[in-house]
């Protein structure tokens, strides 16, 4: 295992708005969104338009309650600068809702043709006088284009085209996600806010600046969502082909303009809240959460009418499933590394025997300077060796084509370095005194990775799906994770790791070796999942961020690499692996089911790998919203 010399600490910044530190600090969140069925066909260009249409209609009642929004924020603003850029935004708003109808209208025919869905009794539906010039003007072509292609009519038919009644429902229907958000935002305008004065009680310049400060941490949410998701999207290949329909509505979103507008929204949240006091700041804090939350459920909410891949736990799917998920421990699910935190417990144990003057025959014989030079000392030498451990395996020529059992012959390698390492270990005897008693409160109190938690909390909820959690560890100490694992109904009951060795209760320095390396990880993997019951689909998936997971993750049917470790990409890179950000080989997936094929994960050893950089990505993945 990789071992960590006890102090080491990172590091952070500041300085930062308001605006972004929030954005950061829900970022989790945002994912949920580009995570969910909506986003994915769309990302994918295989969104049905009908779906489409729906979401983008409800851009009225959006547009409408920011532009309230902003009314009330320009009147509670003291400052002349301040309420000549929301007036701006205001009048953008307005600007953008006299040309809505046109751009919703326009669209609907775009993507109908596109798809050659209209044939020749929709045309007489159409009312191209409801219509403006300029829309009009993109229209014929399209109709020259599609309808003479597809239904080979006279041409003189087309002229008569602009005679015919073309009538879009005139009834505007707010879905209920809509509706949430919008009376969120006009309550929050209005200054009901939880904590808060009720409005008629407010009365100095002050206090309505405040509500002007409230109304943006409620808006800007909205843009910064939006402008996040079209970036992610852009960022695929897939929007490279010529023939997706949604590009220019994506493109709009991540343009320039947009990201002005975006910015705009979040430089005035921070000049609006720096005079706000703590209590204040915190009410922000909740509305932006709420603001992004509830953004995330309308795209959640939006109806598809389309098979999706995700998320991949369905309720409504009559066939019961067995998820088996299998994960590291260390920096997959903790936020440090267990060896510091042993060291850090060893050394405080010496620390107590140098005050109280007083050892056993299970302390340590050294003083707990000693014990730290050791533990750095041992750190220092595993690291180096672990270089070069790297170095050997990857000391051939770069493989042209991925084959499993060379990977396997060459991480043979990383087993004997981890086994010696081990040994070396015992032999020092810095583990050595530890009370099970500390190592239970350290491992109850560890910090897991973000969203960790919550993911295996909701497993637990998830009807017609049965799940089997196991963690697969080099970790030294089975009880430090099963301590860690022991609150919050974490559902994480099978731990398959080394042991220390005890007599009363305390550490004799030995460890019980039982998964020291990729090869005994896989032995057992292939334990668990070769004795498991076949009735059923049964899928696993195995999680991880070390090369020492590599043969787990590769042989699962679904491979997921949480974090950046340099070494797990360059060996994976010398022996044919692909990495693929898990959204964009989602929308892979995606395109490929809407061409009638198979989505199935199955198929033995692959050699691709997903790469997330959170447990929120997975959460919205498997689970949802």
């Amino acid at each position: 295992m990789r071992m960590v010399a006890a102090g080491e600490e990172g590091g952070g910044g500041e300085g930062e708005g308001i605006a972004r530190r929030l954005w950061i600090k829900f970022n989790s969140e945002s994912v949920f969104a580009l995570y969910t069925p909506f986003v994915v066909c769309l990302a994918s260009g295989v969104l049905d338009p009908q779906s489409f249409v729906r979401c983008i209609s409800q851009d009225a009642f959006f547009l409408q309650a920011f532009a309230r929004a902003y009314e009330l924020a320009e009147e509670y603003a003291d400052d002349e600068e301040d309420k000549d850029a929301i007036g701006k935004l205001r009048k953008r708003v307005l600007k953008r809702l006299d040309n809505r109808d046109d751009l919703v209208r326009w669209k609907k025919l775009e993507c109908e043709w596109s798809n050659h869905t209209l044939d020749f009794r929709a045309l007489i539906l159409l009312d191209l006088r409801n219509l403006s010039s300029c829309v009009v003007a993109l229209v014929l072509p399209l109709i020259r284009k599609r309808f003479l292609f597809i239904h080979q009519i006279d041409c003189d038919l087309v002229h008569k085209i602009k005679e015919w009644g073309f009538d879009l429902p005139s009834e505007r229907i707010s879905v209920s996600a809509t509706v949430k958000y919008t009376d969120f935002l006009l309550a929050t305008a209005s200054g009901k806010v939880e904590g808060e004065k009720s409005p008629g009680n407010i009365a100095t310049p002050f206090e309505k600046t405040k509500l002007a400060a409230y109304t943006f941490a409620a808006v800007g949410p909205c843009m910064r969502l939006y402008a996040f998701i079209s970036k992610e999207i852009l960022t695929l290949q897939e929007l490279d082909q010529s023939n997706h329909i949604y590009k220019k509505w994506i493109d709009n979103l991540a343009s320039q303009n947009y990201e002005e507008t975006a910015f705009q929204i979040e430089n005035l949240l921070d000049k609006l809240s720096i005079s706000l006091t703590g209590e204040e700041l915190k009410i922000i804090e909740k509305l932006y959460e709420q603001a992004v939350k509830l953004e995330v459920k309308f795209f959640s909410a939006q109806q598809i009418l389309q098979q999706t891949v995700v998320p991949f736990y369905q309720p409504d799917v009559p066939v019961e499933r067995t998820l088996r998920i299998f994960c590291d421990f260390d920096m997959t699910c903790t936020a440090i590394d267990s060896t510091a935190l042993l060291a850090e417990i060893a050394i405080r144990t010496a620390s107590k025997a140098d005050l109280n003057g007083y050892e056993t025959q299970l302390t340590t014989c050294m003083s707990s300077a000693d014990l730290r030079t050791t533990w750095a000392a041992l750190s220092s030498q595993y690291s180096e060796e672990y270089e070069q451990c790297m170095g050997s395996i990857m000391a051939g020529e770069k493989v042209e084509e991925f084959n499993y059992e060379d990977l396997c012959r060459a991480l043979e390698l990383l087993s004997d370095f981890e086994k010696k390492s081990n040994s070396r270990v015992i032999e020092s005897g810095v583990l050595k005194g530890l009370n099970l008693e500390d190592i239970n409160w350290a491992g109850e109190h560890l910090v897991l990775q973000d969203g960790c938690k919550g993911f295996f909390q909701e497993m637990v909820k998830c009807e017609n799906l049965k799940t089997d959690v196991h963690v697969l560890s080099y970790c030294w100490c089975g009880d430090l994770i099963r301590a860690a694992f022991s609150s919050g109904e974490l559902n994480v009951k099978n731990v398959h790791s080394n042991e220390l060795e005890y007599e009363e209760l305390v550490t004799t320095g030995d460890i019980i070796k039982k998964v020291e390396s990729p090869m005994e990880k896989l032995r057992v993997f292939n334990d668990i999942t070769e004795g498991s019951s076949k009735l059923g689909e049964h899928f696993t998936v195995y999680v991880g961020g070390s090369v020492g997971d590599l043969l787990c993750l590769l042989k699962a049917d679904i491979g997921i690499v949480i974090g950046w470790d340099s070494s797990l990409r360059r060996v994976g890179d010398h022996f044919g692996i692909s990495f693929v950000p898990l959204f964009s080989g989602l929308v892979t997936k995606q395109k490929e089911l809407t061409k009638g094929c198979t989505s199935n994960w199955k198929g033995g050893p692959s050699s691709t790998l997903y790469t997330v950089s959170s447990w929120a990505e997975i959460h919205a993945f498997l689970l949802g919203l």
